[in-house]
């Protein structure tokens, strides 16, 4: 669910953001992880595999400029204006519009439904005003379903580094969401977990394992996760998924779209080194002293 309250200003700022939702969910006497600012401008239309560009890394698209007649005066970005030369009318006033994603609260069955919550606010116009001194009661506040749907894989997940107790993939998708890794132990594999079983971090048995998420804040561009607290010189498989921008309940990609990668961690004593020769790059290793002193000896290591 999503809705926008007005206030009286050119511009938030993330320290008057976050304040501004902290006093939306003391007045809806919510939890501070259910209500969250909108980040993307969604908009579907023919393909359900597109978003439009994220909303705040343009300038205000609700900003509405200042018409005067004569001089424009100058303006401070303070919501001051420079009286200095000539007459001037005042036409509009300047506002901007901060968009929520509220999720919902299944724990009870007879808790108002999200719709309901933000529709409440047109009747908490004091408590808000109390709080919130630049916000514009006056607003009508509605709101919208927020539009479902499922991202996608330009280009399979791949693993890029790996450490004795960690493991580092990169990938992208077609649209704003989020790409999950789940990892788990071959030994413990007893299936290929579903995509919301990823999602939470479980396997197919909904037991916790090392696992971790990245916000993907631009489509088509490579972002990497890394998965830590993995057991050293152990065989496992990443279970990677991507999910929705959807705030609290992301919909997840279908279980087809569900990439596996199997690799290994290093031994706890494992000593390696990077070697770069025509371009190409080839990783050596040994464990323990030995190991230290065949690098040294091959010059691959400075001490």
């Amino acid at each position: 669910m999503t809705f926008s309250l007005k206030f009286s200003l050119f511009d938030l700022n993330q320290a008057q953001k976050d304040y501004i939702v902290q006093s939306i969910s003391f007045t809806l006497s919510l939890w501070l992880n259910k209500l969250q600012e909108q980040k993307y401008s969604i908009d579907l239309g023919d393909d359900d595999s597109r978003l439009l560009a994220a909303q705040y890394d343009e300038p205000n698209p609700y900003y509405k400029p200042i018409t005067f007649i004569g001089e424009s005066p100058d303006y401070d970005y303070n919501n001051s204006l420079s009286i200095s030369r000539g007459p001037r009318l005042l036409q509009d006033k300047v506002f901007v519009l901060m968009n929520f994603q509220l999720a919902a609260t299944p724990e009870s069955a007879v808790y108002p439904s999200p719709k309901d919550l933000a529709l409440s606010l047109n009747d908490k116009g004091i408590e808000i005003k109390a709080r919130l001194s630049d916000a514009d009661v006056t607003y009508e506040i509605e709101a919208f379903e927020f539009q479902r749907y499922k991202p996608a894989f330009p280009a399979a997940p791949i693993i890029i580094d790996v450490t004795t107790d960690s493991a580092t993939f990169q990938g992208k998708l077609s649209n704003y969401g989020w790409i999950y890794v789940a990892c788990v132990r071959v030994e413990d594999d007893h299936g290929v977990p579903t995509p919301y079983q990823i999602l939470r971090g479980f396997d197919n048995r909904n037991i916790a394992v090392p696992s971790a998420r990245v916000e993907i804040s631009q489509p088509y561009q490579s972002f990497q996760v890394m998965v830590d607290d993995l057991l050293s010189y152990t065989n496992y498989t990443a279970y990677i998924i991507g999910g929705s921008a959807h705030h609290g309940y992301p919909d997840p990609m279908e279980a087809k779209s569900i990439t596996q990668i199997k690799f290994a961690t290093y031994p706890a004593n494992y000593v390696g080194a990077l070697i770069i020769k025509d371009g190409s790059r080839t990783s050596v290793g040994f464990t323990g002293l030995f190991g230290l002193i065949m690098l040294v000896w091959a010059g691959l290591l400075m001490i």
